[in-house]
């Protein structure tokens, strides 16, 4: 039995044999693989198929992010992977253009290089088909204007 009165001691002495930090960097770990990363929901949120724009300042923290090299690879790995959605997502593909559109102009030069070499699946999407079922709405036409932009910006 656990004792609340005066021999509180016993009890304390059980907790700390414990390490609480390395227990908290495993409950980290172990949620950033259920749920990825902070940045992995930013960028998620960002390219959400919701029909409003992430925020400005949302934005610049994925974009200061980009500063630091190993959440610059996790940022672009995420945004070439929404690039390539398919039609019926065009809206998370518009997003990930216009979030690499912010981070060219406002993130580390290293997005440029990165963009530069992956200019080819940008230009891929100039062609970009997605007609909305039953309405007949071009919705393509937003993700293919935004692919020409980006390709002009990066020539």
């Amino acid at each position: 039995a656990v004792s609340c009165g005066r021999n509180s001691g016993a009890a304390m002495s059980f907790f700390d044999s414990f390490d609480v930090d390395s227990i908290k960097k495993t409950a980290t770990a172990a949620m950033s693989k259920i749920a990825g990363t902070e940045m992995d929901r930013k960028i998620a949120e960002a390219t959400s198929n919701k029909p409003w724009g992430a925020s400005t300042t949302m934005l610049q923290e994925i974009a200061q992010a980009t500063f630091d090299f190993s959440q610059f690879q996790e940022i672009m790995a995420a945004v070439w992977r929404r690039i390539n959605e398919s039609g019926k997502n065009w809206r998370q593909v518009y997003k990930a253009l216009s979030l690499l559109d912010y981070l060219i102009r406002n993130g580390s030069e290293r997005v440029i290089d990165d963009a530069r070499d992956h200019v080819y699946q940008i230009r891929t999407l100039n062609d970009f088909q997605y007609t909305e079922p039953g309405t007949g709405v071009d919705h393509g036409i937003n993700v293919r204007e935004k692919s020409r932009q980006l390709c002009e910006l990066l020539n």
